[in-house]
């Protein structure tokens, strides 16, 4: 109640009742940290009693519908998240038997406390977690002889910087550059305001033996959730012309559709054209915890959405858009890309299993390796990298 004092008289005003109960009832945006890894899984209000996953690429937020709400449409449980992209699977519950039952039946709050996602143990809170502690001082430079990776963080905004060298790529280095990203991407995905932009330069880069490309795949599946999670954007700068250029461009082409990334990609020719591509991504995504389907006014403060950005010189060439990766997903060559009569280096390595096999035999030769190595082609939740951005 709010009360003010005239002299000797006091007048107290009651709050209405059907006010306190919303206020008490709505709640701010929810975490679902993994148990083991610390993942930070950020789910904001939509509506009352309802939270949508929102730590993902705005791109993937209409096309993977993740609801946290108390008996989802078509199941008579309590509180669960389904996935309402497709059948309505139920993908998350809480563990009743290491919380207080009598939370269940609330209708506009979910039991915090232990939950399972996908098999997997996690525990839903209503405060953000503590970060981890920092790993290196930055800016952090790692090198291996066949490459040079620059890592950076601006606020929330982390940057990947990779300048590919011409030397051989080595099975020891690339195990080495693999075992630092793992660590930089958990320790972001454990940082609920992290976001994620890459950028790599391919122009020097020497066609990879299919072992490498076996293992960078398999590499993409385990990182899966981290992906998902801190990357809003990948541009990659490669050469137009030859034959190293068409092979390597073939190889990431073939990379992209196996595993299509959950966020914004594409293939330039140009370091300017690569940073013209992201920089927008890093305004326009707000960290994560905003409330969905209205305005974000009250996560940013009251700013409103970034304008687009004009370039007044020529427009990219983007060598990845969706329509030129349509093409290539269908077998026919590429628009714009600068393939001679012969045929490019890679196509005679890899043979049938590129030109002439089916996608999904592509996707089963190449997967291979990933399939031994983790039990199974891939996780339930690469169903996000499905949905190109």
């Amino acid at each position: 109640a709010a009360c003010r004092r005239w002299g000797a008289w006091s007048v107290c005003l009651a709050a209405p009742a059907g006010d306190a109960a919303i206020a008490r009832s709505v709640m701010g945006p929810l975490y679902l940290v993994e148990d083991r890894d610390r993942l930070v899984w950020v789910f904001s209000p939509v509506e009352k009693g309802a939270w949508q996953l929102s730590r993902v690429a705005p791109c993937q937020r209409g096309k993977n519908v993740f609801v946290l709400c108390f008996k989802p449409t078509g199941h008579s449980q309590g509180w669960a998240i389904q996935d309402r992209t497709g059948r309505g699977e139920i993908i998350a519950t809480p563990l009743p038997q290491e919380a207080d039952e009598r939370s269940f039946a609330d209708p506009q709050r979910p039991p915090l406390g232990p939950w399972r996602l996908w098999d997997v143990r996690h525990t839903l809170t209503e405060a953000p977690p503590e970060p981890p502690p920092v790993l290196h001082t930055l800016p952090l430079t790692i090198e291996v002889p066949f490459a040079s990776m620059r890592y950076s963080e601006t606020g929330h905004v982390a940057r990947l910087e990779l300048a590919m060298r011409s030397d051989p790529v080595t099975d020891e280095g690339l195990e080495e550059l693999l075992r630092r990203f793992r660590l930089l991407l958990r320790s972001l995905a454990s940082r609920h305001m992290m976001i994620l932009l890459i950028r790599s330069d391919a122009r020097q880069a020497s066609v990879p033996a299919v072992r490498h490309i076996r293992r960078f795949l398999a590499f993409m599946q385990e990182m899966g959730p981290e992906f998902v999670l801190v990357g809003r954007g990948s541009a990659i700068v490669v050469q137009r012309h030859g034959l190293l250029g068409s092979a390597v461009l073939s190889v990431i082409r073939m990379v992209q559709r196996l595993l299509p990334a959950p966020y914004p990609e594409t293939i330039v020719t140009t370091m300017e054209e690569a940073d013209a591509f992201l920089e927008p991504l890093a305004v326009a995504c707000t960290p994560a915890g905003s409330v969905l389907g209205g305005t974000s006014s009250s996560a940013s403060g009251g700013a409103q959405p970034p304008q687009a950005i004009t370039v007044e010189a020529e427009p990219p060439q983007h060598i990845g858009s969706p329509s030129a990766l349509e093409v290539a997903h269908s077998g026919g060559p590429a628009p714009d890309a600068d393939v001679g009569a012969e045929a490019p280096p890679v196509a005679e390595a890899f043979g049938e299993v590129v030109d002439e096999a089916p996608a999904q035999c592509t996707r089963e030769v190449l997967l291979e390796g990933a399939r031994d190595g983790a039990g199974a082609a891939a996780p339930a939740w690469w169903g996000f990298a499905g949905c190109r951005c």
